[in-house]
């Protein structure tokens, strides 16, 4: 069972990861803006072009909220928000096979299939993960339809369907 020092870090694991995604996105919704003369000068960008690029930099994640916000009054917060990761980390994984293929040659080739390699090296433990966490959320289902929950029970089902998480028992 969690306690309250494990979920004390918890909290702060959460905290540090909030304020590291915070600090990523303000650097990249204000920092094209700061590096504008760079922009400018080494692309040949006009300043009406410059002024595109910055605007396109505000009105993605405008209109990517706006379809999270619908998405989350329809269906579950962790469905779209682990949907939304999944979409971006395929965006930014794309984006970089194609710089490591363009930029690197025959190495970059390498680098992704050496990426390839790990991911499915990667994918047999996460499956059992996922379906070990599956199987402890299923006996907790049953055992609440059974009527057979004692109060470890029911605080062990709380939170494993707070965190998400199986718990161990000792």
């Amino acid at each position: 069972m969690i306690g309250r020092d494990g979920a004390a870090r918890y909290r702060w694991a959460v905290l540090a990861a909030a304020t590291f995604t915070q600090a990523a996105s303000g650097f990249f919704v204000q920092g094209i803006g700061a590096m504008g003369l760079v922009l400018r000068r080494e692309l040949g960008l006009s300043a009406a072009r410059l002024g595109l690029l910055i605007s396109a930099a505000q009105f993605a994640p405008l209109v990517g909220l706006a379809i999270a916000g619908e998405l989350l009054d329809r269906y579950d917060e962790r469905r779209v928000v682990g949907a939304g990761a999944c979409v971006v980390g395929l965006a930014l994984g794309a984006g970089l096979l194609i710089a490591l293929c363009i930029t690197w040659g025959r190495a970059g080739w390498y680098v992704v299939g050496a990426l390839f390699l790990l991911t499915g090296l990667a994918a047999p433990p996460a499956v059992r993960l996922a379906l070990r966490h599956q199987q402890s959320r299923q006996d907790v289902a049953d055992q609440s339809a059974k009527g057979r929950c004692t109060a470890r029970f029911r605080r062990r089902a709380a939170i494993v369907s707070a965190t998400g998480t199986t718990i161990q028992q000792r």
